[in-house]
């Protein structure tokens, strides 16, 4: 192996592959990786940190959504509200699909039941991209 501090191969080693490897005393807290098998539907939720509330941050619905992507969106939602002094700590939510291409109604309600147990007491959620207002309509009657 090449000892060069360039070498891209010495770059991707270091680089996190998952959101334990980014672990540390802030969080997170929380993560859920879910799957139904009646759906197809695949999902993530990290909750960072709740210190200073329970954990804010939208669902996002992509196809290209990794639990890495997540908790570092939840890790800014963490500091974004601690910096606005909001009474809340940062979570993040996924489902791993494109949303056009799934029966998105059957998947957004099998997240809401997987999710449940943690809501609204550790995550609250929120549109983010590829989820509308009617979405969290769904999200909030699926108990």
């Amino acid at each position: 192996m090449n000892n060069n501090n360039n070498d891209s191969s010495l770059t991707s080693m270091r680089s996190p592959s998952s959101a334990w490897e980014e672990m540390d005393e802030w969080g997170p807290e929380k993560v859920l990786q879910v799957y139904d098998p009646d759906t197809g539907m695949k999902g993530v939720l990290v909750i960072d940190n709740t210190a200073t509330g329970p954990g804010k941050g939208g669902i996002r619905f992509a196809q290209s959504v990794t639990p890495l992507e997540v908790f570092k969106l939840a890790r800014t939602m963490t500091w974004k509200c601690a910096a606005a002094g909001l009474p809340f700590g940062g979570a993040k939510g996924g489902i791993i699909a494109d949303p056009n291409n799934v029966d998105r109604v059957a998947w957004m309600k099998s997240f809401a039941k997987m999710i449940r147990p943690c809501c609204p007491a550790q995550y609250i959620a929120g549109t983010d991209v590829g989820t509308i207002e009617l979405d969290m309509a769904q999200y909030l009657l699926t108990g």
